[in-house]
């Protein structure tokens, strides 16, 4: 299927997959982007139940829909990422374990490993999530890294990621990074030596979340025109800029956020995430772009906005999307 309109289940991660494909067949969605976890692509259900796989290629079927990609941030993240009691938040309690940061790393690459193989028994072709970063993932810092701590770092990420991408081609499976504040790829610059720090690997390309640039001033646009070839898939999300003086682009969001440093009054954040078509981002001329550059992956809705109910969301998203995405049906010509 070409283009296949997804729903991010991270925003639904309280209800099984088993109720989600009900509503999401019903509100005109092709599939999931499955958040790796209980309920939804769970690797502990999978090696205690050999059915887990059938069982959930039935369930899709019923409904006409499908799984083409698996999102795994928190496991890629604390590939690189300094290991604290915060891991607790994005990890599953039999990979945190004790907390030792060695043992993390090696039950995380274990796990991932199995995640490639339940991936590719299923004919899941492709894996989005996070690099972490030992440098930046924390946001800022002071003092600032200087630029052999900067060298050293891509190195770092370089030689504990390397593994995971071999893993993914030897598998048939590709590693969609998110570019994102506080990973080693966050804006063009960045992604670009990320890239260039592991050799142009092939199995390494982008999820490209627009509302992520647009706050930190970075045209989506130009990431598109700089990376034609490695955007492998697309988050439809939107975001809100709101700048009166009071609070910074720190302090992005009022809710529980990795980016996020203080709450705030509801409606008062100077960054929040919206629906899609209800922010500030272009997405005709983003949209346009990605049909000029040949794009032909999928596109997942991500279903956040502090003033809607997310099942509202999903539902109006899902016409929103088609309709916006008719432009990539369209024939470019010079």
């Amino acid at each position: 299927m070409t283009h296949p309109l997804l729903l991010c289940t991270n925003s639904f991660r309280d209800i099984p997959l088993s109720e989600l494909a009900v509503s999401s067949s019903d509100w005109g969605y092709d599939g999931f982007e499955a958040v790796l976890g209980v309920g939804h692509w769970d690797l502990v259900a999978h090696s205690k139940d050999g059915g887990f796989l059938e069982s959930t290629r039935d369930l899709l079927g019923r409904h006409r829909l499908d799984i083409p990609i698996i999102a795994a941030h928190g496991l890629t993240t604390v590939l690189c990422d300094p290991i604290g009691q915060y891991s607790r938040k994005i990890l599953p309690t039999h990979v945190y374990g004790d907390g030792d940061p060695n043992g993390i790393r090696d039950r995380a690459m274990v796990e991932i490993q199995s995640l490639l193989r339940s991936a590719e028994a299923f004919g899941i072709g492709l894996l989005s999530g996070f690099t972490g970063s030992p440098i930046w993932s924390r946001f800022w810092t002071y003092p600032a890294p200087n630029s052999e701590e900067i060298e050293d770092a891509f190195n770092l990420v370089a030689t504990r990621f390397q593994p995971v991408l071999d893993g993914c081609l030897d598998s048939g499976i590709r590693f969609a990074l998110e570019v994102h504040p506080g990973q080693m790829a966050f804006d063009v610059s960045s992604a670009s030596r990320l890239l260039d720090s592991l050799g142009g690997h092939q199995a390494l390309g982008f999820t490209l979340d627009p509302a992520h640039l647009v706050w930190q001033g970075v045209d989506p646009v130009q990431f598109v025109r700089a990376f034609p070839d490695r955007i492998w898939h697309v988050h439809l999300r939107d975001v809100f800029t709101r700048l009166d003086g009071t609070s910074s682009l720190l302090n992005p969001s009022i809710h529980p956020h990795p980016a996020s440093h203080l709450g705030g009054v509801r409606g008062s954040a100077p960054v929040e995430y919206r629906a899609p078509g209800r922010g500030s981002i272009d997405w005709d001329s983003l949209i346009r772009e990605l049909a000029r550059v040949g794009y032909a992956g999928s596109f997942s809705v991500e279903a956040k906005d502090p003033d809607l109910d997310r099942a509202v969301i999903a539902a109006e998203s899902a016409s929103w999307a088609r309709r916006l995405l008719r432009l990539l049906s369209g024939r470019h010509s010079a």
